[in-house]
């Protein structure tokens, strides 16, 4: 419901989308919904436009998640796509992956890669499942993020992070 049309969007804004896959969406699974949705979306990929990788190939590679590796691989992803003239970088993270054990350290790299990401041209969506997460741990992405779009009674809601909202 998202994903296609957030990437359908960025593909004909002339920008550089990146789309890191975790269970239930595997990578494979990606790419043949957005070939089936989105009109030459083969071209993007054979272009280098969109780029779809499995989660450990980015977050979690041999096991273990650094979050420095993966801070400094979107900071160089970032100059890759400046370098070859893409309007900007539009992302997506799934993290299906995440373990409870984990959990703390990766907010706490949300929280710094929050920083590096709004100082360029940078969309991200980070997608969380509820089925894995309490109330405390949505508390959490919401306080870690700009907004949270939930799924309620087959609707979408838009929470807002309230820093956000007072500072509007």
């Amino acid at each position: 419901d998202v994903l296609i049309p957030y990437f359908k969007a960025g593909l004909e804004n002339g920008e550089f989308c990146m789309c890191i896959a975790s269970e239930p969406f595997e990578a494979g699974d990606v790419r043949g919904e957005m070939s089936r949705a989105i009109p030459g979306f083969s071209r993007y990929l054979e272009d280098g436009q969109m780029e779809i990788l499995p989660y450990d190939a980015w977050y979690e590679i041999d096991g273990v998640f650094d979050a420095e590796r993966v801070h400094n691989g979107w900071m160089e992803k970032i100059r890759q796509v400046r370098e070859r003239g893409f309007r900007g970088l539009r992302l997506s993270g799934n993290t299906f992956w995440l373990e409870k054990a984990g959990w703390a350290a990766f907010q706490d790299y949300e929280l710094a890669i929050n920083e590096t990401i709004g100082q360029h041209d940078v969309i991200a969506l980070c997608t969380y499942s509820l089925d894995r997460c309490d109330a405390g741990d949505i508390l959490d992405v919401v306080s870690t993020h700009q907004f949270a779009l939930a799924r309620r009674d087959g609707s979408w809601k838009l929470i807002e992070n309230a820093v956000l909202r007072q500072t509007k």
